[in-house]
């Protein structure tokens, strides 16, 4: 009782205050340390099993793992985003939405025991079923640990995220390749999985010294439902509308198949996740602590997108046109297929590392609503398109999943329209610019590699490639934007400085108010 009571009706009450931009910067620094060195060593894994295992392997283990993650994602960032937005939190809300957290992963593992089986009959792969009861358990220890985490991102407390994403991946990883070099297979993909999220989610306790209990009251359980639920509907349809290619190229081309499409899609999740997720954990919790100042608010979302918008652009468009030679470096000769399906996949993780910010931005606002029904169009679009499209091979299928996301995204931004007053020719002006360059580099790549392909071989075609999409896209950037390159230098800039002063600026070990920031200073 007296190890809870310092959460007595408002946790983020009794701190010490930190300016805003202070804290951005900082937790910025540790976010994007963290996913980077997280992703280094994940991908490095991931090349690694990629070669010793093959794509029959990959394929059995996204057939299981769709539905896995799908379940995931139910219980991570759903129930507990109403954290982030409840102004005056207590120690009801927390409890409230741990309970109802423990309650909806027992339910949704339970229901992944009982359907295994079915699963497994859909695909006609036997195996699928084992692999999806022993994949599971990650169900519930998210669940458990959803609380303890929110309560770090609220907090600004990114360091020990940042710590927590990174021990967990090299434990995973090295589990996994010991159990790759001892022939287990597609099971050493389950013993990363599993290893990986049990690390990550005792660290997480280990950080937070919140700890459950019954404090929670009715009108806890209604303001955290009511808004959590229209989340995990959101979270439902996105992922169906993610996924929907796995389950038809599975059932409909077999496992060696998606084992090439998986490649390539988590090539795309990697780099999204390197791209954007650090700005998105960080922006959220800044969006809620300034959503009492319209203008504030909509001001950190335009420099936030300014910056994304640069790097992603780059980013995505360039991976594009050196797909092919990438994937044979990374990955060897036998994986090659993938690349044409990885250059059509790079419009999803451009459109992802825009269109998450703008759905954080809503989400820290409390307004899930409209996002949640153009999400259900989404996915029913997308759904019906794809089951024509695989009457028309493989390729299909990818070309109409992307396309459906591009042919509603116009209404994504009505909806921010509408809830921040951010005119769309402003937002526009953000976006098209950079994607026009990197059109023209992508295009001036693709060139260099028809000269230069007779004459070279994967390796020296790359890393040209690589320095010379680097040197125009930059100098165009430089030539046709020169202010938002000397900010994008001056966002980087603060970044090092804050790397740099990392100890100094770390966050006092209680947590931060959302009422005493000095907004007029670093608005």
């Amino acid at each position: 009782h007296n190890r809870d009571s310092q959460f007595s009706q408002d946790p983020l009450k009794r701190i010490e205050p930190m300016p805003l931009k202070r804290r951005l910067t900082t937790s910025l620094a540790w976010m994007f340390a963290g996913s980077w060195a997280e992703q280094a060593v994940n991908f490095l894994v991931f090349i690694i099993l990629a070669r010793l295992l093959g794509a029959q392997a990959f394929g059995l283990a996204m057939m299981s793992m769709v539905f896995v993650v799908f379940a995931e994602f139910l219980v991570r960032e759903t129930l507990t985003e109403s954290i982030i937005q409840i102004e005056h939190l207590e120690d009801g809300h927390l409890d409230a939405v741990f309970w109802l957290l423990s309650l909806l992963s027992g339910t949704i593992y339970l229901s992944l025991i009982l359907f295994a089986s079915f699963i497994a009959s859909v695909y006609n792969e036997p195996q699928v079923s084992n692999l999806i009861i022993w994949l599971s358990p990650t169900v519930l220890m998210i669940g458990v640990t959803g609380v303890p985490v929110v309560m770090l991102r609220r907090t600004f407390k990114f360091r020990a995220l940042a710590v927590r994403a990174t021990l967990g991946v090299v434990a995973g990883g090295i589990v996994a390749i010991a159990m790759a070099f001892m022939d287990y297979g597609v099971w050493c993909l389950v013993g990363q999985r599993l290893t990986q999220v049990f690390v990550n989610n005792a660290l997480a306790w280990f950080a937070q010294p919140w700890r459950p209990g019954f404090r929670a009251q009715p009108k806890h359980f209604k303001e955290v439902s009511s808004f959590g639920i229209k989340v995990i509907g959101l979270r439902a349809t996105e992922l169906i509308s993610a996924q929907t290619p796995v389950i038809l190229i599975g059932s409909v081309f077999g496992s060696v198949i998606l084992g090439y499409y998986t490649i390539a899609w988590r090539v795309i999740e990697i780099l999204t996740f390197l791209v954007i997720t650090p700005i998105r954990q960080v922006a959220q919790p800044a969006f809620a602590n300034l959503k009492a100042h319209r203008e504030q608010v909509r001001d950190l979302l335009h420099d936030i997108s300014d910056a994304s918008s640069l790097a992603s652009a780059a980013i995505f468009m360039g991976l594009a046109a050196v797909a092919s030679p990438a994937i044979v470096v990374l990955f060897g000769v036998k994986w090659a297929p993938a690349a044409p399906i990885l250059q059509i996949l790079c419009f999803v993780g451009l459109f992802m590392s825009i269109e998450r910010l703008q759905q954080s931005f809503c989400l820290a606002l409390g307004r899930a609503g409209g996002l949640l029904v153009l999400s259900i169009i989404e996915a029913t679009v997308g759904i019906a398109a794809m089951i024509v499209a695989s009457n028309f091979g493989l390729m299909a299928i990818v070309i109409v999943f992307v396309a459906r996301y591009y042919v509603l995204w116009p209404f994504r931004f009505i909806i921010l329209r509408k809830i921040s007053g951010f005119e769309l020719s402003r937002y526009l002006g953000l976006i098209l610019p950079p994607f026009a360059i990197s059109l023209v580099m992508a295009g001036m790549v693709l060139g260099w590699q028809e000269l230069a392909r007779p004459a070279l071989s994967s390796t020296p075609l790359l890393a040209t490639s690589v320095i010379i999409g680097v040197v125009v896209y930059l100098g165009l950037v430089r030539l046709l934007l020169p202010m938002r390159f000397a900010r994008a230098l001056t966002f980087l800039g603060t970044i090092h400085h804050s790397t740099n002063k990392i100890v100094e600026d770390d966050l006092p070990p209680q947590q931060q108010p959302t009422t005493v920031l000095d907004i007029n200073q670093d608005s």
